[in-house]
């Protein structure tokens, strides 16, 4: 541990987090834009409630803040309690990426490029919790989850539809979540908010956060805990490059404009990477990563989709080899080494790197499917987020959960990377990834 102050990719990422997105939405089932909900409950103005379920708030009068096919975006709130009632937690939901118009037409049938399955009423996990057992110093926050359905992680900027019928209006849907807020929560006036997400929603957040903070400029404490969502940029990762300009040139997206202008838009897509936008964001960050991410591994390399050998786990995956093992711990090294560089060279990121095979610490978790004693698969969910088998050191007792309430309150704003190899950790080495 080091303690430091002050094609094939985006295939492996969707269908992890897709699973993991649609477990969520469509969880209580019923409901969605086709139930009994009614444009006046849409916009209802809500008091405090004790109920920790977040409700479906459609942006029905938001024509130009659309999904891929045209229905209406939205999130899910829950009003905070007590004095943290004005804290507000706004959460990018992460799935990956479409690459194309043929791939983004084929998500625009699913819950992440259309309303029309959305549940009415999520629960939220890990920081977004309202159960103080498992998140203990954010549970009474105020959360708003944004709906993500426009498949260029809340970037896309075109104003009509392209004519295949696609609304590429993420960052419209950013603003209309924003102005909804204010409106009827008075978010302006808000004491911080913290805009946070898991994998492409981190990145979201990373890439938004300065634009939220130009949109409330009454609100002195804006911030952005950015989890899973720093991509390596690794040549052999499956054509990474390719398809962060395909999106960017098919969405039309608004990306910071000094970044753009440092690399002369030749390379825009770098300013929708993490490893070359983080230099142009100004806004305080937390980078939560996992040294292994293996929604990142099952890209890199040839093949790289496989178990390491004497995890416990249930997987139908191979072994890895020698080979594979070599490539696996060269991915850490590297993901170490360039978070390590990020928080050396700039006081306003903190970073915390974990030596787990996972992807996403501060909200889901894991889900493992295991086999019961009548041989068939069992699915159950690994909270992540206070765990204190998922700590940095291993049993220092930094949890994520601390990492995240100690870079919050400034009680200590210190960088915490696992820089062994695996499985140093041995606290959570061995937990597990979903397949």
């Amino acid at each position: 541990m080091v303690a430091i102050k002050n094609r094939k990719r985006c295939l492996f990422l969707s269908a992890t987090l897709l699973l993991l997105f649609l477990l969520a939405i469509t969880r209580l089932g019923g409901g969605g834009t086709g139930s009994a909900r009614t444009a006046a409950a849409d916009n209802a103005i809500e008091g405090p409630s004790s109920d920790r379920s977040l409700h479906l708030r459609l942006l029905r009068d938001q024509t130009q803040a659309r999904c891929l096919d045209g229905s209406p975006s939205g999130y899910w709130f829950r009003n905070g309690s007590g004095d943290d009632g004005g804290n507000f937690l706004l959460v990018f939901v992460g799935a990956g990426w479409c690459r194309n118009a043929a791939e983004c037409l084929a998500r625009a049938g699913g819950a992440v490029g259309s309303s029309t399955s959305w549940s009415p009423h999520v629960t939220g996990y890990g920081l977004t919790s309202a159960d103080p057992s498992e998140n203990p110093d954010f549970h009474s926050f105020s959360v708003a989850w944004v709906g993500y359905c426009d498949g260029a992680f809340f970037m896309g900027d075109r104003q009509e539809p392209l004519e295949n019928g696609l609304h590429f209006q993420g960052r419209a849907i950013v603003r209309a979540v924003v102005s909804d807020l204010v409106r009827r929560n008075h978010l302006s006036g808000a004491r911080s908010v913290i805009v946070t997400g898991e994998s492409s929603g981190g990145l979201a957040a990373a890439l938004s956060v300065d634009s939220i903070r130009a949109l409330l400029p009454e609100v002195e404490d804006v911030r952005a805990v950015v989890d899973a969502g720093y991509f390596l940029d690794l040549e052999n990762s499956g054509g990474d490059r390719q398809s962060l300009e395909e999106i960017r040139v098919l969405s039309n997206m608004t990306l910071n404009d000094n970044c753009l202008a440092h690399y002369a838009q030749k390379e825009g897509w770098r300013c929708a990477s993490m490893p070359y936008a983080h230099r142009f964001i100004r806004s305080s960050l937390l980078i939560v990563q996992s040294a292994f991410d293996y929604a990142q591994l099952g890209a890199y390399g040839a093949d790289l989709n496989c178990t390491p050998p004497g995890t416990t786990f249930t997987s139908p995956m191979k072994e890895c080899d020698a080979a594979h093992m070599h490539q696996f711990q060269s991915f850490g090294a590297k993901m170490v080494q360039e978070l390590s560089s990020i928080s050396t060279a700039n006081g306003r990121r903190s970073v915390f790197v974990i030596g787990c095979i996972t992807h996403g610490l501060t909200q889901y978790g894991l889900y493992q499917v295991d086999k019961n004693k009548n041989n068939s698969d069992v699915g159950y969910r690994i909270p992540l987020f206070h765990n204190l088998n998922v700590e940095v050191p291993a049993a220092s007792g930094r949890t994520v959960s601390r990492a995240v309430r100690d870079w919050y309150f400034d009680r200590n704003s210190d960088s915490y990377l696992d820089s062994g190899p695996w499985p140093s950790n041995e606290g959570c080495a061995w937990m597990g990834m979903p397949y």
